[in-house]
């Protein structure tokens, strides 16, 4: 249980004995401030806090006459109270212990609907007052009471405790909402006799709550973009970089197209665009000419492959000999959110665009790997995202064919492709196991947590049929892979896809298949901080990838 102590006494000693309402305007001001700052500072306080809080405040609460103060964030200042007092799971109870002409005179009734815009404030208040913040309607609409005029305080303390302290939790996922500060009302039907139900009577409802659908992007085959790309040559850097970033593609661009087609460009910008539009293709099907159409193997020859993939693990990997290799990492990311707009608004905008190159020295000593300091270049407000991973030299290989052959997994047949150098033999794998070993890591949350979770994923497999060498493996996290499917819109991670190509590379006078090229995807929500009132809290953003 909470108790206000400091702020109602100065209410105390703002008001003159005699009753008369002779209180100076800038007076009053100070006090409505002064009151509605505490119930905002212990919400604030409160919101990490698990578990359900009752504050009780004692005496009328503030002033609910006079002029509201900045009139053009009235409304803002009342969605921003009503939803901290609702994350904090604060029930607001007021126990008056006298009788109060100012509160004898206010029907507090009549303000207990929900508000639905500025106009819907000012019009229920066309003096510009202040009752919508009154405290009797503050303690209704959080599901409190109000015990006005109670003659014994010690009492009016215990029932407001008691009647807190028996309650249900009912959470459901809010509606789409189309703009900003949605308003919807609750109402709590119990099916009994005599028994009645109390709740927060609504809630403003954001379009942050929900990852918002991409704008729709102009969809084109690899052969489509090739034609564009032809018929761009002369075309500004810019202008290019902006046209490929509104496209979209239907199928996977090869690595070897990306090497000829980056040749071709002459701008810093448009390569940028090209590569980002490629890295997002990365877990699509190649395009039809390069899907063979060669009958598929019997089951035994099937199963001949994968044991030469066993072996090329068990035998060839841990074969590598001692080598340094440069890792270079390129981010890119969606644009910030632009000035003006505020936690509430929704990512329009979810095209990629660089921000950060990054080059490590890695080191292969004795079958596992060592990373030295990375060195960052690039934008100086980009921020490290979680993308970092390891094990591509062998031991993430192993582990996604354990996963991929026990419990309810699948592996099977999916079909011929034309490779780089022959064909390769594509399976595709479903992993639904206890404790597989593939992990997602989200760091930061509010509060500073890392947010880690052990998904069910799904991906394929790429292999040379005659050695069993893996030559393509991606990682998805299977839709719906979340084990709270309630909570879905609130989570960090929508979702996470890696992707590691593998060719051969010449070491010390010898070939070795080594990973050649990557892509990380996820798509997280990120953290900002807010300072509101002189309270300063962590608030969870849009999704955004990365």
């Amino acid at each position: 249980m909470l108790l206000s102590t400091g702020r109602p006494r100065v209410l105390w000693k703002a008001r003159p004995s005699h009753g008369a309402h002779t209180t100076a305007e800038s007076e009053r001001s100070a006090l409505w401030n002064g009151a509605i700052q505490t119930v905002y500072s212990v919400a604030i306080e409160r919101r990490e806090k698990p578990g359900r809080k009752v504050l009780v405040w004692m005496g009328f609460g503030w002033p609910v006459r006079g002029p509201l103060e900045h009139r053009d964030t009235a409304f803002e200042s009342l969605v921003e109270l009503s939803t901290r007092i609702r994350e904090a799971r604060l029930v607001i109870s007021q126990v008056t212990t006298w009788s109060d002409s100012q509160i004898s005179n206010f029907d507090y009734t009549d303000y207990l609907a929900g508000v639905r815009t500025l106009s819907d404030l000012e019009k229920s208040d066309p003096e510009h007052r202040v009752p919508r913040f009154a405290l009797p309607v503050l303690a209704l609409q959080s599901g409190g009471l109000v015990l006005d005029k109670s003659p014994d305080i010690a009492r009016a303390i215990r029932q407001c405790v008691e009647d807190a302290s028996e309650f249900y939790t009912v959470s459901f996922n809010p509606p789409h909402a189309a703009q900003p500060d949605e308003y919807h009302d609750l109402k709590v039907q119990i099916n009994a006799h005599g028994l009645s139900g109390r709740t927060n009577t609504g809630y403003y409802d954001q379009p942050v709550f929900y990852d918002q659908p991409r704008v729709p992007a102009r969809r084109v085959t690899v052969n489509e973009l090739e034609q564009i790309l032809d018929t761009a040559n002369a075309e500004h850097d810019g202008e290019l970089a902006k046209q490929l970033a509104g496209l979209e593609l239907t199928e996977r661009l090869s690595t070897t197209r990306i090497s000829l087609w980056k040749d071709r460009l002459r701008g810093k910008k448009s390569i940028a665009a090209l590569v980002a539009l490629a890295d997002e293709s990365a877990f699509l099907d190649p395009p039809a000419a390069e899907i063979l159409s060669d009958p598929a193997p019997d089951l035994n020859t099937q199963r001949q492959m994968l044991s030469r993939t066993v072996k090329y693990l068990k035998e060839v990997i841990p074969k590598l000999p001692d080598f340094f290799a440069t890792r270079t990492t390129t981010e890119y990311q969606q644009p910030s959110l632009k000035n003006g707009d505020t936690w509430k608004t929704a990512l329009v905008d979810q095209s990629l665009h660089e921000a950060v190159t990054e080059k490590a020295t890695l080191r292969y000593r004795n079958g596992h790997e060592e990373q030295d300091a990375e060195k960052k270049n690039g934008s100086p407000n980009a921020k490290k995202k979680d993308l970092n991973f390891i094990g591509v030299f062998g031991p993430i290989l192993g582990s996604v064919l354990v996963d991929a052959t026990r419990g309810d997994s699948k592996l099977i047949w999916s079909r011929w492709v034309q490779g780089e150098q022959s064909r390769e033999a594509v399976f595709r794998y479903i992993v639904r196991v206890d404790n597989p070993h593939y992990n997602v890591t989200h760091c930061c949350l509010v509060g500073g947590n890392t947010y880690v979770t052990s998904p069910g994923y799904l991906g394929e497999l790429a292999i040379d049929p005659a050695t069993g060498a893996i030559l393509r493996l991606t990682m998805e996290s299977e839709p719906g892979w979340i084990s709270e499917p309630n909570l879905n819109p609130v989570l960090p991670v929508k979702g996470a896809a890696m992707m590691v190509e593998y060719g051969p590379v010449e070491i010390g006078g010898k070939r070795y298949i080594c990973p050649e090229r990557s892509v990380v995807v996820m798509r997280v929500r990120t953290v900002s901080t807010l300072t509101v009132w002189d309270q300063t809290l962590i608030s969870m953003r849009p999704m955004r990838c990365c």
